[in-house]
């Protein structure tokens, strides 16, 4: 589900949940069949995992993501503010420490950032999503770009870059690959087509 804390929200606004169908064509992409074990920052009512990290969690031990392990498949959304860095590195760490197999972050694209350089481009794959996501109960588009930034156990450091087109309700999910992209090169790919 995941907090977005911009700081710029006139509306007070902090939760912002995943759309369904992101995670519906994310767990068919992914071969997961069974879901996510956990989600890392979320309520009870809208984790997308079989069990969660959340504020409202009703043990205290499991009210902080960032404090707690991690392990299996895990998405998170976490909060967008300054401190998003930290679950960048929490990923990154999570995995490379074998605990968990595989983490979805679903984040804002800032390549401006030391996180984004130290631990997003140490990630399996950077899925650049080819429209802004809507947010559940918003009425448009987020006002930034996302991407899906894949960390998975023994395939850290290759950096594998694609556009991702999940599907609207009713249509098939398609993905325009663009392969490897060498560190010293960024491949581009025509515009989508549709």
């Amino acid at each position: 589900m995941g907090r977005l804390l911009t700081g710029k929200e006139p509306s007070g606004k902090t939760e912002w949940q995943t759309p369904p169908e992101l995670i519906a064509a994310l767990l068919v992409d992914l071969e997961l069949p069974l879901g996510f074990a956990l989600d890392a920052a979320a309520r009870v009512d809208t984790s997308v995992g079989h069990f969660y990290y959340g504020l409202d969690h009703e043990h205290e031990a499991y009210r902080d993501g960032l404090a707690g392990h991690w392990w299996g498949s895990v998405f998170v959304n976490p909060p967008y503010g300054r401190g998003i860095g930290k679950w960048a590195r929490k990923a990154y760490e999570e995995v490379e420490s074998g605990r968990a197999q595989l983490v979805v972050a679903l984040l804002p694209v800032n390549s401006s950032t030391h996180w984004w350089h130290r631990y997003v481009m140490e990630a399996t794959e950077i899925r650049l999503l080819e429209r802004r996501v809507t947010f559940v109960g918003e009425p448009s588009g987020a006002p930034f770009e996302n991407a899906l930034i894949i960390w998975r156990r023994h395939q850290l450091h290759r950096r594998y870059l694609m556009g991702w087109n999940w599907p609207r309700v009713g249509e098939s999910s398609r993905q325009q690959d663009t392969g490897s992209v060498p560190e010293t090169a960024v491949q581009g790919r025509p515009a989508s087509q549709g």
